[in-house]
């Protein structure tokens, strides 16, 4: 199953209709950021899209753009609910108070730090999933080790959940996430400059260098630990998938190889992380 969804925040309607009947062939579902979009027709939307979507409109006290009132907010999630979208994505603390209609449409509950990488990730993800259908975590990752939590997340997570480290150094999350059983998807952007999230990957590279849209609970994986930014076009380099195993690169400090590599490995057997060695091939 190809769980990689583009997330789009595009003009409007037709451009974002035009851009997911491009990537249909790429991808599993999309995220419409509808505060991201100075006009939307939900219907339209909704009924012409190629694949399934996750409707979200993200007030800005969640990292997003809709300056409307919260009913106002509100009516519109309800409205794509009626019109059976996928999914809707719900905040953590207006959840209680959302008016779901139609029965095909499942509730994402999410929360995001844009700071940080809270140390309670299980606590939170353990009160929301009482809340929800799937549970979305997102932090930001300013250090491995905020990436290793997202991970550790979704390995042990016995729910759907989307769970994401932002930032260069959570690139591993969305790389990883979809080769667990409790992974619903992985983010990726549908061109450099149009992405929604710090740390996005695009659908193509997703696909074409690290073949994500090929992995499954059975892929192994390969993490390249490097130490100096120049390694970097090397290790991409051999960062090839093709769903029997998938390369991951992760820079790290020097003094972070070896717990970095120990902390990995005890999320999983099919994890395996090694140091990337400079050859006269990759100078």
């Amino acid at each position: 199953m190809n769980r990689i969804a583009v997330a789009l925040g595009l003009e409007d309607t037709a451009t974002t209709l035009d851009e997911l009947h491009r990537l249909d062939n790429s991808i599993g579902m999309a995220e419409i950021r509808l505060d991201l979009m100075e006009e939307f027709d939900l219907d339209l939307l909704i009924a012409n899209s190629p694949c399934p979507l996750i409707v979200t409109c993200r007030p800005q006290r969640e990292g997003g753009s809709f300056s409307g009132s919260e009913s106002e907010r509100l009516e519109i999630l309800s409205r794509a609910s009626a019109l059976g979208c996928a999914f809707v994505d719900i905040e953590w603390d207006c959840v209680s108070t959302f008016q779901k209609r139609g029965n095909s449409t499942r509730i994402i509950v999410s929360r995001h730090f844009y700071d940080s990488m809270p140390a309670d990730l299980w606590e939170h993800y353990s009160i929301m999933r009482g809340q929800s259908d799937v549970v979305k975590l997102v932090g930001f990752a300013d250090q491995i080790a905020g990436s290793i939590s997202i991970i550790e997340l979704i390995v042990k997570a016995d729910s759907p959940v989307i769970a994401i480290a932002m930032g260069t150094a959570g690139r591993m999350t969305r790389l990883m996430a979809p080769c667990f059983d409790a992974c619903l998807l992985t983010y990726a952007s549908s061109s450099a400059t149009t992405g929604t999230a710090p740390g996005q990957i695009t659908v193509r590279e997703m696909i074409d260098r690290f073949g994500v849209d090929r992995v499954n609970t059975d892929t192994g994986i390969d993490v390249h630990l490097y130490t100096d930014p120049a390694q970097e076009p090397a290790v991409l380099a051999i960062c090839r998938g093709n769903g029997d195993r998938l390369h991951v690169p992760a820079q790290v400090d020097a003094e972070q190889v070896g717990p970095v590599a120990k902390a990995l490995g005890q999320l999983s057997p099919r994890i395996h992380a090694t140091l990337f060695q400079s050859s006269p091939a990759h100078p």
